[in-house]
């Protein structure tokens, strides 16, 4: 595709809000895609050879339909606010604010999916390891996993502290100038060795981890694709062929969270989009999301987004 990376390698121009579009973000977008789709600021600074820090605060103001290729390297993500959910060679990849750290790779070119829905909010850092990154050395033993093979590898980090320490500090800080940049690279440096870090301390995967991972994995699937109406957990568990203390450790030690704190998180983000929109009273916005009560609505709204709903309905009208 003649790129190390399919993100665009300095956009760091683009420090206040505005509207983006696909040709700001990445290489060759199709033309049948929308040429803006959102709003907000998107960016990208290429910080040594085949290392390429990405973030973004933004909103979908269109359905997003955007394709491209992965192209051979590491990308690790974590999410701060909101939740973006991407698909790579037919795997889906979920980043919500709140989760763990989410690290994936591949030693080939593979196709992906980025499809979103209109008023979608994240806010998120990110950095490319391009494969070529390890020429000069032998790829660290705690990355050759995500290097070796064809097919895609992920990983969700419970033991990241460090790393997503280093995350916020490169999303919270300055870009523009020789010295920040200078900063920049060292943190993204410091985020490669806390990757290693984190990559050894993650316990090895057995025949029963896998079974444990691919049971949290389907639950999150069915969740996603069942918020509006869920059934209960002992339901889910036995369309899913085990039970419900089972189901529950496996989405805790995969994920890092409880099932029931994953579902409040979703149904929150998904009130915040339609507060966003404007269309519906808090009341309803809080019955349709699953809360007994406006005031109870409130409360968790406050304590997940650091202010009341009104404030962003008042700020969207």
């Amino acid at each position: 595709m003649g790129h190390w990376s399919p993100y665009r390698e300095d956009t760091v121009a683009m420090m206040e809000a505005g509207d983006i579009s696909l040709a700001d973000v990445l290489y060759s977008p199709a033309d049948s895609e929308p040429l803006v789709f959102a709003t907000g600021r998107h960016r990208t600074r290429a910080l040594s050879p085949y290392l390429q820090y990405i973030d973004c605060r933004l909103t979908t103001t269109a359905s997003l339909e955007a394709t491209g290729q992965f192209v051979p390297g590491i990308c690790i993500s974590h999410a701060f606010e909101g939740s973006w959910t991407s698909r790579i060679d037919g795997h889906s990849l979920a980043l919500r604010s709140g989760g763990e750290t989410l690290v994936y790779g591949s030693s080939r070119e593979l196709d992906f999916l980025e499809s979103q829905p209109e008023n979608t909010c994240i806010a998120m850092a990110a950095l490319y390891i391009g494969a070529n990154f390890f020429d000069a050395v032998d790829v660290p033993c705690e990355m050759m996993a995500l290097l070796d093979g064809n097919d895609l590898v992920s990983r969700h980090l419970a033991k990241a502290g460090a790393l997503r320490s280093v995350l916020q500090q490169m999303f919270q800080a300055p870009q523009d100038g020789y010295l920040a940049g200078l900063h920049m690279t060292s943190l993204g440096l410091a985020a490669v060795v806390e990757l290693g870090r984190a990559l050894g301390a993650e316990p090895a995967v057995g025949q029963a981890d896998r079974r444990q991972r691919e049971r949290a994995h389907a639950l999150r699937d069915y969740l996603d694709a069942n918020i509006a109406d869920l059934p209960s957990i002992p339901e889910i568990a036995s369309l899913l062929a085990t039970n419900e203390s089972t189901l529950r450790r496996a989405f805790k030690a995969t994920f890092g969270l409880s099932i029931t704190t994953y579902v409040r998180n979703s149904l929150l983000d998904h009130a915040r989009v339609l507060v966003r929109d404007g269309r519906l009273p808090l009341s309803v916005i809080a019955y349709r999301c699953g809360f007994a009560t406006p005031a109870n609505f409130t409360s968790a709204y406050r304590r997940q987004f650091g202010h009341p709903p009104s404030t962003e309905q008042t700020k969207s009208a």
